[in-house]
């Protein structure tokens, strides 16, 4: 008896990859429709054969992109019901084919007097002086003295008038 380990023969890269390869091959497409490929040839299912791997199992089976089929027909729809792929995305179809129409606005009719007065004060008297002084400039002075009260008349009747507390969580969005 001798008390030395025998070495091991440990395969080289190529066997390893060659053995690689040759499974791979293994695996064709008909072990997909149930058939399993010996050297004799096909025989019976596969489940038959080869009782230690499940049907169908490797590289045919995994083939997300169908690399391993022959012709180059585009891969089928899926079924509805069937879970969709990133590419299998349409947009939804708009409904409305018709252009935004705003609301029309308020009426103003509605508004107080008041109000729409200050307005025209806060704006016209302005725009009033500003053609004054490019059209016409022999304007009497209590004419200028007039249009400067009336707009800081109707600014300050404004601002009175604005709303005097705020709420804070509302961002003013109407729909």
């Amino acid at each position: 008896m001798s008390t030395t380990p025998e070495p091991r023969n440990e395969p080289s890269e190529d066997e390893v990859w060659a053995d690689l390869v040759s499974r791979l091959k293994e695996d064709s497409d008909s072990t997909l429709l149930g058939q399993a490929e010996t050297p004799d040839g096909p025989v019976g299912p596969a489940a038959a054969s080869e009782p230690s791997r499940p049907a169908g199992a490797g590289f045919s089976r995994f083939d997300p992109l169908n690399v391993s089929k022959a012709d180059d027909s585009p891969p089928p729809r899926p079924v509805s019901g069937a879970m969709a792929g990133p590419r299998d995305y349409s947009p939804p179809e708009d409904d409305s084919d018709a252009e935004f129409v705003p609301a029309e606005p308020a009426s103003l009719a509605t508004v107080e007097p008041a109000i729409a007065l200050g307005w025209v004060g806060a704006v016209g008297a302005p725009i009033a002086l500003l053609l004054a002084a490019m059209f016409w400039r022999g304007l009497p002075w209590f004419a200028i003295v007039g249009l400067v009260l009336a707009f800081i008349g109707s600014a300050g009747y404004l601002i009175y008038r604005m709303p005097g507390h705020r709420d804070h969580d509302d961002d003013g969005a109407q729909v």
